[in-house]
Protein backbone atom coordinates (compact mmCIF):
# COMPACT_ATOMS: atom_id res chain seq x y z
CA UNK A 1 0.00 0.00 0.00
CA UNK A 2 3.02 2.59 0.20
CA UNK A 3 4.08 2.22 -2.95
CA UNK A 4 2.15 2.60 -6.43
CA UNK A 5 -0.83 -1.10 -6.57
CA UNK A 6 -3.56 -1.77 -8.63
CA UNK A 7 -6.81 -1.21 -6.71
CA UNK A 8 -9.59 -3.99 -7.40
CA UNK A 9 -12.56 -2.54 -5.17
CA UNK A 10 -14.25 -5.80 -3.02
CA UNK A 11 -17.47 -4.13 -2.43
CA UNK A 12 -17.67 -1.21 -5.57
CA UNK A 13 -20.86 0.47 -3.88
CA UNK A 14 -19.42 0.83 -0.90
CA UNK A 15 -16.20 2.09 -2.40
CA UNK A 16 -18.01 4.38 -4.77
CA UNK A 17 -19.96 5.94 -1.95
CA UNK A 18 -16.73 6.72 -0.17
CA UNK A 19 -15.50 8.28 -2.80
CA UNK A 20 -18.14 10.89 -3.19
CA UNK A 21 -17.76 11.20 0.29
CA UNK A 22 -14.15 12.11 -0.25
CA UNK A 23 -13.30 9.41 2.21
CA UNK A 24 -10.93 7.29 -0.03
CA UNK A 25 -8.23 9.82 -0.03
CA UNK A 26 -8.18 10.10 4.40
CA UNK A 27 -7.82 6.21 3.89
CA UNK A 28 -4.34 6.88 1.87
CA UNK A 29 -2.88 9.63 3.59
CA UNK A 30 -3.91 7.21 6.97
CA UNK A 31 -1.76 4.27 5.45
CA UNK A 32 0.71 6.78 4.64
CA UNK A 33 1.16 8.34 8.28
CA UNK A 34 1.07 5.05 10.14
CA UNK A 35 4.25 4.33 8.00
CA UNK A 36 5.98 7.62 8.61
CA UNK A 37 5.10 7.34 12.12
CA UNK A 38 6.65 3.89 12.20
CA UNK A 39 9.79 5.14 10.74
CA UNK A 40 9.88 8.22 13.00
CA UNK A 41 9.93 6.06 15.96
CA UNK A 42 12.91 4.12 14.55
CA UNK A 43 11.04 0.86 14.01
CA UNK A 44 10.53 -1.53 10.87
CA UNK A 45 7.76 -0.14 7.81
CA UNK A 46 4.37 -2.11 8.61
CA UNK A 47 3.23 -5.37 6.75
CA UNK A 48 0.47 -4.56 4.96
CA UNK A 49 -1.95 -7.58 3.39
CA UNK A 50 -4.74 -8.18 2.27
CA UNK A 51 -6.43 -11.44 3.71
CA UNK A 52 -10.22 -12.89 2.95
CA UNK A 53 -11.37 -9.76 2.03
CA UNK A 54 -9.86 -7.86 4.80
CA UNK A 55 -7.09 -5.71 5.70
CA UNK A 56 -4.51 -6.64 8.34
CA UNK A 57 -1.71 -4.02 9.65
CA UNK A 58 1.17 -5.77 11.42
CA UNK A 59 3.36 -3.30 13.15
CA UNK A 60 6.74 -5.12 14.69
CA UNK A 61 7.89 -3.95 18.12
CA UNK A 62 11.83 -3.37 18.58
CA UNK A 63 12.88 -6.31 20.21
CA UNK A 64 16.37 -4.83 20.79
CA UNK A 65 15.06 -1.77 22.84
CA UNK A 66 17.04 -1.75 26.45
CA UNK A 67 14.03 -2.86 27.99
CA UNK A 68 12.96 -5.57 25.96
CA UNK A 69 16.71 -6.83 26.26
CA UNK A 70 16.26 -6.42 30.58
CA UNK A 71 12.95 -8.34 30.12
CA UNK A 72 15.08 -11.02 28.59
CA UNK A 73 17.40 -11.08 31.70
CA UNK A 74 20.79 -9.83 29.80
CA UNK A 75 23.14 -8.13 32.26
CA UNK A 76 23.98 -4.45 31.67
CA UNK A 77 27.21 -5.33 29.64
CA UNK A 78 25.22 -7.74 27.41
CA UNK A 79 22.84 -5.04 27.02
CA UNK A 80 25.40 -2.75 26.06
CA UNK A 81 27.28 -5.14 23.68
CA UNK A 82 23.84 -5.33 21.53
CA UNK A 83 22.94 -1.62 21.62
CA UNK A 84 26.34 -1.19 20.48
CA UNK A 85 25.71 -4.20 17.80
CA UNK A 86 22.65 -2.17 16.88
CA UNK A 87 24.25 1.09 16.02
CA UNK A 88 27.64 0.10 14.79
CA UNK A 89 26.07 -2.82 12.77
CA UNK A 90 29.51 -4.72 13.95
CA UNK A 91 31.94 -5.41 16.51
CA UNK A 92 35.62 -6.09 16.14
CA UNK A 93 38.29 -7.21 18.42
CA UNK A 94 40.34 -4.37 18.15
CA UNK A 95 36.62 -2.05 19.20
CA UNK A 96 36.29 -4.74 22.41
CA UNK A 97 40.06 -4.05 22.95
CA UNK A 98 39.78 -0.69 23.12
CA UNK A 99 36.55 -0.52 24.89
CA UNK A 100 37.97 -2.78 27.90
CA UNK A 101 41.10 -0.17 28.10
CA UNK A 102 38.70 2.51 28.42
CA UNK A 103 36.99 0.78 31.34
CA UNK A 104 40.01 -0.04 33.15
CA UNK A 105 41.48 3.29 32.58
CA UNK A 106 38.02 4.51 34.11
CA UNK A 107 37.91 2.09 37.32
CA UNK A 108 41.93 3.16 38.20
CA UNK A 109 40.37 6.64 38.07
CA UNK A 110 37.83 6.32 40.60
Amino acid sequence: MSKSHCSYPQNPILVGACFRGSYNNSWVSGIMKIVESCKAAGLLSPLMEEDGGGFIVRLFKDNLAEDQLSKLGLHERQIRAVLYLKEKGSLRIESIRKLIKYLIELRLMI
